[in-house]
């Protein structure tokens, strides 16, 4: 199951609402396992399986101390992890982000957990004590086509810039190729919104690229094109941190209509005290202005 879910990269094309989800099922099976056969945890981590516990814990805003999901995809806004699956994954990857971000969460003495998970986070009562889930940190998923900073500056703390772009997937799907998050530990600067709750009128306008931080063609009519379903989707081509120096180049000319990009490229580069961003390309006829 996980190696037909995870891309070879360990990254989810649906987000990680549904990731968390996904794991939530799936490491209730490897505590099993572990029980029945008394395997230990760590011979059951597999490098699919650890690569994947990395693409989690870079899913996780900055703000509410980075506890909070990155809204990406079908996420909803204010959303975190199982409390036991924190505790499961640093169990299986030794990360401490994983482990700072169990001992955080289970301050909350009202949280629920699944209840196979929440044994596993039992087993770590007797940690040293948190220190913060936020760490400078540079992560790169070429198949999954996501890149994700954390950088402390002198002006505004640690700050946090993800890039989304990638393959589509369809089930939950957002028209966001090309688009960034930028944030603080006090403020979103540039906002992923996610998803509404689904019985909400707007729950469909708001996964549209208009909603994104992409550029976005529109018609004669002034009306917005949008990234479709069955689009390719996005290819990220680079992403570097060197010399402190941060650059991303991504190719989202498949992530559109056929014919409405002949090519379509978004180039970033940043020192942390600015960020460039230079769209490059060319428009099919459709295709009458442009709007950021």
């Amino acid at each position: 199951m996980i190696d037909n879910y995870i891309n070879d990269d360990g990254g989810a094309l649906e987000g990680p609402f549904y990731w968390n989800y996904t794991f939530e099922e799936a490491l209730s099976q490897v505590y099993l396992l572990h029980k029945l056969y008394n395997i230990k945890l760590s011979d059951l981590a597999s490098e699919k399986l650890l690569k994947t516990s990395e693409y989690g814990i870079n899913m996780l805003s900055l703000l509410h101390n980075g506890t909070m999901l990155l809204p990406v995809n079908d996420c909803h806004w204010d959303l975190t992890f199982n409390v036991g699956m924190a505790a499961a994954f640093y169990l299986l990857s030794e990360n401490p982000r994983w482990k700072d971000l169990y001992l955080k969460l289970s301050e909350n003495k009202d949280i629920e957990a699944e209840p196979f998970l929440f044994i596993i986070g039992n087993r770590l009562k007797n940690e040293e004590k948190y220190h913060s889930v936020i760490k400078e940190n540079f992560s790169v998923l070429l198949d999954t086509g996501h890149a994700d900073i954390i950088k402390k500056t002198d002006s505004f703390g640690n700050l946090h810039f993800h890039y989304i772009t990638g393959p589509v997937y369809n089930g939950h799907f957002h028209g966001d190729k090309g688009s960034f998050i930028l944030e603080s530990e006090d403020e979103a600067f540039f906002i992923d919104r996610g998803v509404l709750p689904y019985s909400h009128p707007d729950t469909s306008d708001i996964s549209l690229t208009y909603n994104h931080n992409c550029l976005v063609p529109f018609d004669s009519s002034g009306m917005f094109f949008s990234q479709p379903k069955n689009a390719k989707g996005g290819k990220l081509v680079k992403a570097t941190f060197e010399d402190d120096i941060l650059k991303i180049v991504s190719d989202e000319t498949n992530a559109w209509e056929e014919d409405l990009f002949i090519s379509c490229k978004r180039e970033i580069e940043s020192d942390f005290n600015e960020f460039i961003i230079t769209d490059k390309g060319q428009a099919g006829s459709r295709v009458k202005g442009l709007s950021f």
